[in-house]
């Protein structure tokens, strides 16, 4: 598993739990950058729905609301969210180059050159204002990098709480980071984290539980996967068959006594046979006289 998801799935275990002890907390803008990136964007927006009800004014909120928005395609939300922010900000630069990038996408250039030469003026050497609006200057359609591509400059909304972090290892350690690998298949991981759970706490029974349950599922997998590697292996590589040889009829009877062979009379017998031929005429002979 890459270390920049490892990280982030920490980070998540870490965040939400800091929601679950104070739900008005605004780390809530972190927890949903994190989805964000790991491209969870429905549970981005949940968490961002939630947080926003619970602070109304926190501008960061609706800056990273706009952000999840805009990468469902959803623009005219996208757009509503970043006017939120600037109704209650209005020279945050996060929601000006986000909503520019959002009115370039819908295609009201003078819009988004507007509000860019508004951010310019806030922040003049900024890098990513200056290179929209030289984009814009040069014509949608001949430039390298639209504002919209610019966007990537950006991956995490600005000015938002983070998690200290020495608070992120225990973090690393709880069944919810272990769901979240469940959640993005990574069932080892899981199985893993809920090993080191019952090291740590040898009475869970939940986490001793769960983890029976994801070896399970990894034998299952593991057997699936050795049948299609068979079947894909036989279907492949399977030798011709072979004509097998006629087997002959025996007669079982001739096997058991098998039938005396004539032999050939010896020259001795011959002459054996011959001489007492003789004699049988030479007393027959006798008798006559």
């Amino acid at each position: 598993m890459p270390s920049d998801t490892s990280t982030l799935l920490g980070k998540i275990a870490g965040y939400t739990e800091i929601l679950a002890k104070d739900p008005r907390s605004t780390v809530f803008v972190s927890l949903a950058e994190a989805y964000r990136k790991l491209g969870m964007l429905d549970d981005a927006l949940e968490i961002l729905d939630k947080g926003t009800a619970h602070l109304p004014r926190f501008v960061p909120g609706y800056v990273a609301r706009g952000r999840v928005l805009a990468q469902k395609d959803q623009l005219a939300d996208a757009a509503m969210a970043f006017e939120q922010a600037l109704a209650i900000e209005a020279d945050n630069l996060p929601a000006i180059k986000g909503l520019a990038r959002v009115r370039y996408r819908q295609g009201y250039l003078d819009k988004a050159r507007a509000l860019l030469e508004k951010g310019r003026g806030l922040k003049p050497d900024d890098p990513v204002i200056n290179k929209m609006l030289a984009s814009l200057g040069a014509g949608a359609a001949d430039t390298e990098e639209s504002p919209e591509q610019e966007a990537v400059q950006e991956t995490g909304p600005q000015n938002e709480p983070e998690v200290e972090s020495g608070d992120e290892q225990p973090a690393i350690l709880t069944s919810t980071l272990a769901e979240l690998y469940v959640r993005q298949g990574l069932l080892h991981d899981a199985a893993r984290v809920y090993r080191e759970i019952l090291r740590r706490e040898p009475d869970n029974q939940k986490a001793r539980q769960r983890l029976v349950e994801l070896k399970q599922q990894l034998e299952s997998q593991e057997q699936e996967g050795a049948a299609t590697a068979a079947a894909a292996s036989s279907s492949s590589a399977a030798p011709e068959p072979v004509p097998a040889s006629p087997v002959p009829e025996v007669d079982l009877q001739q096997e058991t006594h098998p039938r005396a062979e004539p032999q050939e009379t010896s020259k001795e017998q011959l002459v054996d046979i011959y001489q007492r031929w003789l004699a049988a005429i030479e007393q027959r002979r006798a008798h006559v006289r």
